[in-house]
């Protein structure tokens, strides 16, 4: 059995659309399906949860409210809703799911799904055939497609080394930074692979990623030291020191919508402070980084943040 974890923030028209693609796609006898709010407004829980009971009336759905569960073995039903009271990031979020999914003995995988996701085939089956054949998998996905048909070249990446992850801010090596973000687009540049029964990847995309359950709870889910951004390298590092390698199988695919670019000076702000945040926890814990290179780093990114304060606050953004 497969537990498929949905996070949703305040997103109405996606969640839907994702879970109606799910229903049409894949048979609901071997999947049970977790929908993660991660503290949206009342308006948006109250017609997600309508949706959802609605959708489920004639299997078993319940609601959850709040995060903390006392029991340790719980048998889930097809469809479980669970509130929690505040946003808590990407990581945190998933892994509250996975926790639940966890006490259910039940389900031996689990699919981390993001709610802009769109399935137009059952891409379970491929998934799980490679995910048993091969011993050392720790993430396996499938390829992701844009609405217009592209290639999403995010599902398929190579991990940035340390040097090229200090200059991300910085203006002096933008041009450098720009070329090794290509380079580590595995499909780009070698779209031979697209032939491939699978690929080793270092970074697949975290909008669609198979795990088994034991693999997860072993390393501990997600970091919890991010709020948004860099998860998947946090997972690769967390993934490489079990002797695990994540996959992807380009036969199978769906939809990646994703998030629409916005002017909204506050919110490329909050973006752009997340990126800061995530990435200078990544270089402190997982990177060997001088004094001196962190001093860089975080100089060139507060300049960065600082320039962006100032759209924030004349109505522009500047950088």
């Amino acid at each position: 059995m497969v537990g498929i974890i949905i996070l949703n923030y305040n997103n109405i028209s996606d969640i839907i659309n994702c879970i109606d693609s799910l229903c049409e796609t894949m048979s609901m006898t071997d999947v049970k399906i977790l929908v993660m709010d991660n503290g949206s407004s009342m308006d948006v829980r109250t017609k997600v949860g309508n949706y959802l009971q609605e959708k489920f009336r004639t299997m078993s759905y319940t609601c959850i409210e709040g995060g903390d569960l006392n029991d340790k073995s719980i048998d889930l039903p097809k469809m479980t809703y669970q509130v929690l009271p505040s946003n808590i990031g990407y990581a945190r979020g998933n892994n509250e799911g996975i926790k639940l999914l966890s006490m259910d003995p039940s389900i031996s995988e689990v699919l981390i799904l993001n709610s802009d996701i769109i399935l137009t085939e059952d891409i379970l089956p491929p998934l799980l055939n490679h995910l048993n054949l091969l011993d050392n998998v720790g993430a396996i996905s499938p390829l992701l497609r844009k609405p217009d048909g592209r290639i999403d070249y995010c599902c398929a990446r190579k991990s940035l080394a340390k040097q090229e992850l200090l200059l991300t801010f910085s203006y002096v090596g933008a041009k450098k930074y720009q070329k090794a973000l290509d380079n580590r687009k595995m499909l780009i540049n070698a779209p031979e692979l697209m032939e491939k029964e699978i690929v080793e990847i270092d970074l697949p995309s975290g909008s669609c990623m198979l795990f088994k359950k034991d693999v997860l709870t072993d390393i501990g889910g997600f970091d919890n030291g991010t709020f948004l951004y860099y998860e998947e390298d946090l997972l690769h590092r967390k993934l490489k020191e079990m002797g695990k390698t994540s996959y992807l199988v380009p036969s199978t695919s769906c939809i990646h919508v994703g998030g629409a670019t916005t002017n909204n000076s506050k919110t490329a702000y909050f973006l752009k402070k997340c990126n800061y945040e995530s990435l200078l926890y990544y270089l402190e814990k997982y990177e060997e980084c001088s004094k001196l290179e962190l001093l860089r780093f975080k100089s060139a990114a507060k300049l960065r943040l600082f320039r962006l304060w100032l759209g924030m606050h004349y109505h522009k953004i500047i950088d």
